[in-house]
């Protein structure tokens, strides 16, 4: 049935070797994402780099809803691998690919007309705007693309394929790089070319991971007479999806108000930020790669009915994603100087960049422990108890944040408390919940 089996064996290692391809891929997607900021800051100009950068928040909401929905694909798919059912996992396997179509085509057609007016409340510079814009504009329309591979990468996974993902993102990433240099340097296209670069690079990986489900020889594998949209998988994954893309939306657009406020102190805050943010948020995908591995495990273990597997992959995944996370983030402490170099040789805006990469250090440490709680929680198909938790603790706390503490004292640094903060608050009390939801499953399998 599957060759990937998560509900025997050690823990340590399969979870470690599970998370690092995860881990990698997310680190060379962001390293090729970095790539294009560099580019059209080292060869178009700090404007032009400020506007691409200042769509962070805008791309991140339409990154986190689409990763959300997929993640409620891993769920299903790995509960029904787990409960060894090959017709549950037929019928989620194809309703996924159907769903991802579906929600690129809902998704560009509603950020395509949405996306002016998320600028002008975003309070975007106007020598920054147009880059801004240009640059959206051609990111919404290759929706479709980034749903495919979410959805077709969640598939794989959930059957323990992480290394096939890493390979498609590194083909995908070195024509990216080219067609970068390309289309800004020879072509002078800027904002226009890096998003071309973007998207056509996504469709290759797209293709490749098609590929690759269209030949396994696995319950996973893709059959085009089969393709249809399953209401009672379909179900279950927007059970566990919906809140989750709904949670990453609604971080980001509290990282929006956070933009907002960063582009209220000028350029020279919103490019040392955009230069930070390229480097930081490498560790976020280290982070995500265990939280990723538990969600998996978690539920693989949960449809196979081995409580106690589910609370060692916790346990395990907890150390070892917040020891890793702990490294990088010293890592990223000690060269923060000459990375930032890579993107501006302007001093003013290092040390803008230096002030973030220090709170976002603290930060990530308490991201692992919210996250892996989270995908705990999730592994089991809870995702609205996390979601509540953190948007009520990490989206509502920076709201208020800015809106009282930075309002009184607008400078960056303040702004930047807010981070590690809000997120160390919220981690405990998720973790705290998991606590709780694992105490009743064994209170209730006690009498059962």
């Amino acid at each position: 049935m599957k060759k990937y089996d998560m509900t025997q064996g050690p823990l340590f290692s399969k979870i470690f070797l599970f998370a690092l391809p995860i881990a990698i891929t997310g680190i060379l997607q962001q390293l090729f994402n970095s790539v294009d900021v560099a580019v059209i800051g080292q060869f178009v100009g700090k404007e032009a780099m400020a506007g691409v950068g200042t769509d962070a928040p805008i791309v991140g909401i339409i990154i986190s809803l689409l990763s959300g929905l997929s993640l409620g694909t891993t769920v299903t798919v790995a509960q029904a691998i787990g409960r060894r059912s090959r017709k549950d996992i037929n019928r989620a396997v194809h309703t996924s690919i159907l769903l991802a179509l579906l929600a690129g085509l809902i998704m560009t057609v509603i950020f395509e007309a949405i996306v002016p007016s998320l600028l002008t409340m975003m309070n975007v510079p106007g020598s920054v705007y147009a880059y801004a814009l240009k640059y959206l504009r051609i990111y919404s329309g290759g929706l479709v693309i980034f749903a495919l591979y979410d959805f077709t990468a969640a598939i794989l996974r959930a059957a323990g394929h992480t290394k096939e993902p890493m390979y498609a993102l590194i083909i995908s990433g070195i024509i990216n790089v080219i067609l970068n240099l390309l289309f800004v340097i020879v072509f002078h296209l800027d904002a226009v070319g890096v998003a071309l670069a973007t998207v056509i690079a996504n469709g290759v990986s797209v293709m490749l991971l098609m590929r690759k489900l269209i030949t396994i020889d696995e319950d996973i594998r893709v059959h085009r007479s089969d393709l249809k949209i399953h209401p009672t998988q379909l179900s279950a994954i927007l059970h566990v999806g919906a809140p989750a893309g709904m949670q990453g939306m609604l971080f980001d657009i509290s990282n929006m108000i956070v933009q907002w406020g960063i582009n209220s102190l000028g350029t020279i805050a919103m490019a040392g930020s955009s230069a930070a943010f390229n480097i930081e948020i490498f560790i976020f995908y280290v982070v995500i790669a265990f939280a990723q591995a538990c969600t998996t495990f978690v539920g693989q273990n949960y449809g196979a009915a081995h409580l106690d597997r589910c609370q060692k992959t916790l346990a395990i995944s907890l150390f070892q994603g917040m020891s890793i996370t702990g490294i990088f983030c010293i890592g990223l402490l000690v060269f923060s100087q000459p990375l930032l170099h890579l993107f501006t040789q302007d001093d003013a805006v290092v040390k803008i960049g230096q002030i973030q990469l220090f709170y976002m250090a603290v930060m990530y440490v308490f991201s692992a422990l919210q996250e892996i709680a989270s995908g705990y929680l999730r592994g089991y198909g809870v995702s609205i108890i996390p979601t509540l938790i953190s948007v009520m603790g990490i989206c509502g706390l920076r709201v208020v944040w800015i809106m009282t503490i930075f309002k009184s004292m607008p400078t960056f640094q303040n702004l930047m408390m807010l981070y590690p903060i809000s997120q160390g608050v919220t981690g405990i009390i998720i973790l705290l919940a998991g606590f709780l939801f694992t105490r009743h499953l064994l209170h209730k399998q006690a009498y059962d």
